[in-house]
């Protein structure tokens, strides 16, 4: 499909706005500026939404509903394990506690590079692993666990439930947004999109750099570096067409159905990376969070 006109529109404001790219700003500046973003636009009022401590991992816990349904999405933020926090992302899981009637724990992990591999991760999965057994603290379900994340997120959404593999810590499904999910630079997406389409190589090239520092990427960072994925929860796979990310997304979802997990994908044709977290300009953004939560409900 061709590129769809809010993602015309999306690329021209960014354009005409003469802003550098994230790998050229001085960090903080970067950070302040992708946080604030009104990205998404206001969240819906829910019924109480705290800051909290899961262990030593600080977390936004997000519920619709004196008593909400009985599961509880962990939530783990994008930008690039560099940019981004539990305020970036506050619309995204307001709307997604709104929409599922699940409540939601967001997980304020470290990031890099102050924090590199695998420090997000370890974060990750410390709220997680607290959620499961001491839930009700937060007063949330600890027994119906789906994990989800956009981008950098869906990469340790995706790495927690390979790491939960042959624990008590049971995962009941994973959503995850146009995930990171390899280093490799050169495939069909990053040849055909590597500039002008929003995320480009050489951003990525440099927030892998941040995330892993010297380190030569492992299992649990390089997805694909998994001999099998089977026993993995059930896992929807949300794509946009004109991402960089599409081709890993595209060989993920492959290898996932290959070693029997059960799968569903979707991709948003004529969008943009981002396009979910990114929704106060982007009508699919809002359908996709709709689309998530039906699929989440029927997990």
């Amino acid at each position: 499909m061709p590129l769809h006109p809010q993602s015309q529109a999306f690329l021209a404001a960014v354009a005409a706005s003469g802003s550098r790219g994230w790998s050229q700003m001085p960090l903080n500046e970067a950070r302040d500026t992708f946080n604030s973003i009104d990205a998404f636009g206001d969240g819906p009022d829910l019924h109480r939404v705290d800051d909290r401590v899961a262990d030593t991992v600080p977390v936004r816990v997000y519920r619709p509903a004196a008593a909400a349904g009985g599961t509880t999405v962990v939530y783990f933020h994008g930008g690039g394990w560099v940019l981004g926090n539990v305020q970036s992302h506050d619309a995204v899981c307001r709307n997604l506690a709104s929409h599922t009637g699940f409540s939601v724990v967001s997980v304020d992990y470290r990031c890099a590079p102050e924090h590199r591999y695998p420090v997000a991760l370890v974060d990750s999965f410390t709220a997680t692993r607290f959620v499961s057994k001491y839930g009700d603290e937060f007063g949330v379900d600890s027994t119906n666990i789906i994990l989800s994340g956009d981008s950098a997120g869906g990469n340790l959404a995706c790495a927690v439930s390979l790491k939960a593999r042959g624990t008590d810590l049971e995962i009941k499904g994973q959503v995850l947004l146009y995930p990171v999910v390899s280093p490799c630079f050169t495939t069909e997406s990053y040849n055909q999109f590597a500039n002008d389409h929003g995320l480009t190589r050489a951003t990525m090239m440099w927030f892998w750099e941040q995330y892993l520092g010297n380190q030569k990427p492992d299992r649990l960072a390089d997805l694909l570096l998994n001999q099998s994925f089977a026993d993995l929860p059930s896992t929807h796979l949300v794509v946009a067409e004109y991402d960089v990310l599409r081709s890993e997304c595209e060989t993920l979802a492959e290898r996932l159905k290959a070693d029997g997990v059960s799968l569903t994908r979707k991709q948003y044709d004529g969008m943009l990376h981002g396009f979910v977290h990114f929704a106060g300009a982007f009508d699919d953004g809002r359908q996709a969070i709709r689309d998530i939560a039906e699929v989440m409900k029927n997990f």
